[in-house]
């Protein structure tokens, strides 16, 4: 067990769903790609759909992390689509799914989550330097709050601004959706967590940088109704699996979207618990 001290692993229960380890340069499998990558081979270099998708997971609930000099990326996430989704666009990067458990509420309502890790790699390091946490590097970092994160500028962000692919993965880990008045879908507002101020100065500014007019509610940054439609259609309108809820176009599918999500997710733990379902499987 890798997250927290000696009484934690008895409470918490480990199963992979999924695992990588093929090197993209020579076609070979290893148990340890970034000890492989340390040879003859070389590191492969991150392409740009991966670097984007990493930098918008990034902006929400990812975080990048590692004792060694060479980092690994992780997310943690309640829902397996999505863990599934993120395992899969990272491709020969990603190294494992891991369906983690707490023990202690075995009986309980669900209490799995889902991480998702990749391979240790060079082309990581550097993204910590958006971290304020000594800490986010841990695996117990895993479940921080993603206003304990320094965000990057537009002009940081990889190719020099926010692009939609970036814009979809930071919606799907952190983005909302609300209704200020159910029955009227035309009052359909998106939102990110923005609690501290510097934090809330960031998500302004990268949404300001694709034209976007946001303001701040509280503890959130928001985009009026109409604006809202323009930044899904720009993300683009296919959502994104197991977080489809993100992308309701009325309150009514919205519901009906976030009561599908958590009912997949009852019926992947109450099956777990019973021993019907313990692969977790697609």
């Amino acid at each position: 067990m890798t997250t927290g001290p000696s009484g934690q692993e008895q409470t918490q229960g480990r199963h992979e769903l999924a695992r990588r380890g093929r090197c993209p340069e020579c076609d070979d499998e290893y148990e340890r790609l970034a000890g492989h990558w340390k040879g003859s081979c070389g590191p492969p270099t991150l392409d740009r759909r991966q670097r984007t998708l990493l930098a918008g997971l990034l902006l929400g609930d990812g975080h990048v992390g590692g004792n060694g000099e060479t980092k690994h990326f992780q997310l943690s996430t309640r829902w397996r689509p999505f863990a599934r989704w993120v395992f899969a666009e990272l491709d020969w990067l990603a190294a494992r799914v891991v369906r983690i458990t707490d023990a202690r509420d075995e009986r309980r309502s669900p209490a799995q989550r889902y991480v998702v890790r990749t391979h240790a790699h060079p082309g990581l390091s550097h993204l910590r330097e958006w971290y304020h946490s000594s800490e986010a590097g841990s695996d117990a970092a895993a479940g921080e709050s993603s206003d304990t994160k320094r965000l990057p500028a537009p002009a940081d962000l990889p190719g020099g601004g926010l692009t939609s692919r970036i814009g979809r993965a930071w919606h799907a880990t952190a983005g909302s959706l609300a209704w200020s008045a159910p029955e009227y879908a035309t009052t359909r507002q998106a939102s990110f967590s923005a609690e501290a101020d510097a934090r809330a100065e960031r998500v302004m500014a990268l949404l300001e940088s694709v034209g976007l007019e946001p303001t701040r509610a509280g503890k959130r940054v928001q985009l009026p109704p109409k604006q809202t439609t323009g930044w899904l259609e720009w993300i683009g309108t296919d959502p994104v699996p197991g977080v489809a809820y993100k992308w309701a176009a009325d309150h009514e599918e919205y519901q009906t979207a976030k009561r599908d999500a958590e009912a997949l997710r009852a019926r992947l733990w109450y099956e777990r618990a019973m021993g019907t379902g313990g692969s977790d499987g697609s």
